[in-house]
């Protein structure tokens, strides 16, 4: 086909035409659109956010629907630095749009946004402006439809956030921020198309990752997240823990390697598992003393359901803790210390009437909290015991403490089985069993505890001190509300009472065997008692006084033992009947039996 025959056919001369007018369509775009749209969008975004807004340039494709903003600015209130900095937005829209009424994106990328936010000191923020002014405009309409979209490709890189906050004198870093969706829709065609996201960045120093598997729009809402960070610093954060509690925490740091599955049908479902675990962990009380620090605490989430109740932990393994229990001269606890600048703790405040009532319909039923712990471990701890109450001030140390417990359940179905170890003052205790909420089996074993760990108690009543150590092994069982004790063999070696230097009676060994008490019958059996070498001096003063009566303490206030005796003598007695069973119970005089009793090279 010649030219002149083309000249001649009408619809080659329409196709060339729509041609010219398409590329002087995509030429008039493409030098307008970006001056047009960079002035409306500065004018508009200033007008609205009350703020300047400033673009550097706009490039537009209109041949492909490609749009680029680049050196995107909104000002501060006072104009010196940008609240919000982007260094390039880029979209490459689809002709789908078109079709289907609703923007169909192939692609969205914002590179490098910077914001800058600050908490000033009145507790309010420099952008409350800005939501001031968007709050402004006309409400949503509530019966509208959700705008419909597809967005493929969604990237945000190289992000930071620095935010100031003064109501605690912190600043944050956010560094390095990475977002990628690869799909994101609510388009009816796409409802089930998955996306897989990623979220990492770098928190004042520590890092965070994630991906995610997700049908945020289908009707399931299935989501499956992997979230990793590690070694972020608990100390930035310390400020926004609320005062006026009886346990502050100092330092410490959190690794975390967990999963989420979360899934929405006819009821909500939510499950955690992987492992989260804290490092170098320091907590004092109230009062800012030194009371619980650890090396590592990991605990391992096999299935947890927190909409369920249900915690089933496979592992949790506490490195190192440093415990120290102080009672100071008053009597108070450091575990229930408060903050001297606040005072007591306050209670909390009851529940109105009408929300502390049941309503008058009828309540879904609350889940039932179940617990499972498979394993617990303890290692290389140290318990720290602080008495000031006595005088001279108690203090006992408990180190090595070693404890591994299986089978931890709630409701305790079947008892959990346990077993442990530690030293007191060069003294080994070692001891082993099982036990629920109602009933407990425990046999422990013990090597040469000295008896003076308890001189600081008995020194408020008893003028002599106590000498010697302790062995044996003991059973205790409880079965509420009985309680026995069963001494397979009991010793103390080297017993003796002194003053100023000078034994006033003393045993070279006293020995029990199979001797059981029980605690709720108020009876003491003995298989075989033994004493060897036993030595005592006994004397009555002229007063008709025995050596024993010097040896105890009278009792600030009281008039000592004889007037102890004519209170006795003259207190009434209890009508009959006045005391429920269970004070009986608690005054039904001790019953003891001795098998064999012997005595080896005494001096009385």
């Amino acid at each position: 086909m010649d030219l002149a025959s083309l000249k001649q056919n009408k619809w080659v001369r329409r196709g060339i035409v729509a041609l010219l007018v398409l590329l002087a369509f995509w030429v008039i775009a493409w030098l307008a659109v970006p001056l047009i749209a960079k002035s409306q969008l500065q004018k508009i975004a200033s007008e609205k956010l009350g703020r300047q807004v400033t673009v550097g340039k706009i490039d537009f494709k209109p041949w492909t629907l490609e749009l680029a903003l680049h050196d995107l600015r909104i000002a501060t209130a006072d104009g010196k630095q940008p609240q919000l900095a982007i260094k390039r937005i880029y979209a490459d829209a689809e002709l789908q749009s078109l079709f289907r009424l609703a923007p169909v994106i192939d692609a969205v990328s914002v590179e490098s946004p910077a914001i800058l936010l600050t908490h000033q000191a009145d507790g309010k923020y420099d952008i409350d402006d800005i939501l001031a002014k968007l709050a402004s405009g006309p409400p949503p309409d509530p019966k509208a439809e959700p705008a419909r979209f597809a967005i493929y490709n969604i990237s945000i890189k190289d992000g930071a956030v620095d935010f100031d906050d003064q109501t605690v004198k912190r600043r944050h870093e956010l560094r390095n921020f990475v977002l990628n969706v690869p799909f994101l829709s609510n388009l009816a065609s796409q409802r089930e198309v998955k996306t897989e996201p990623k979220l990492a960045f770098v928190l004042n120093g520590s890092n965070f990752d994630s991906a995610a598997f997700t049908t945020p729009f289908s009707a399931s809402r299935k989501t499956e997240a992997h979230v990793q960070f590690k070694g972020l610093d608990l100390v930035p954060y310390l400020g926004y823990i609320p005062g006026g509690l009886p346990v502050k925490l100092q330092a410490g740091s959190l690794d975390a390697d967990l999963k989420i599955d979360f899934q929405q049908a006819t009821t909500t479902g939510l499950k955690i598992y992987g492992t989260v675990e804290a490092h170098g962990a320091k907590l004092s009380d109230a009062r800012g003393r030194d009371l619980l620090g650890f090396d590592s605490l990991k605990l391992a989430l096999a299935d947890v359901r927190p909409l369920e109740s249900v915690f089933h932990l496979s592992e949790i393994a506490l490195a190192n803790p440093q415990l120290v229990v102080a009672r100071d001269a008053s009597g108070q606890l450091n575990l229930m210390a408060t903050d001297p600048a606040t005072g007591a703790a306050e209670k909390v405040a009851p529940l109105p009437a009408a929300a502390a009532s049941a309503p008058a319909g009828k309540t879904a039923e609350k889940p039932k909290l179940k617990v499972q712990v498979d394993k617990l471990a303890l290692s290389g701890g140290r318990i720290g015991w602080r008495d000031e109450t006595v005088k001279p001030a108690a203090a006992v140390d408990l180190t090595d403490l070693g404890l591994d417990v299986t089978a931890v359940t709630w409701p305790m179905e079947k008892p959990a089985q346990f077993n442990g170890s530690t030293a007191i003052a060069g003294a080994s205790l070692k001891f082993k069993g099982s036990a629920t909420d109602k009933v407990a089996d425990v046999q422990t074993e013990v090597d040469a505890l000295p008896l003076s760990l308890a001189a600081p108690y008995l020194a408020q009543s008893l003028e002599p001190t106590l000498d010697g150590k302790l062995s044996g092994q003991i059973d205790i069982a409880w079965d509420q509300p009985s309680l026995k004790f069963k001494a397979r063999r009991l010793a103390a070696d080297g017993l003796a009472l002194t003053q100023t230097k000078t034994a006033l009676a003393s045993v070279g060994r006293f020995e029990l065997v199979d001797a059981e008490v029980d605690m709720t019958k108020h009876t003491l059996n003995i298989a075989s008692f033994t004493a060897t070498n036993p030595k005592v001096r006994v004397e009555r003063d002229n007063e008709k006084r025995w050596m024993f009566e010097r040896w105890l303490r009278t009792p600030a206030g009281s008039g000592g033992a004889k007037d102890g005796a004519a209170e006795a003598k003259v207190a009434a007695p209890k009508p009959a009947g006045a005391g429920s069973a269970k004070a009986d119970a608690n005054t039904r005089p001790w019953a003891l039996t001795i098998g064999t009793v012997a005595v080896d090279n005494g001096s009385l």
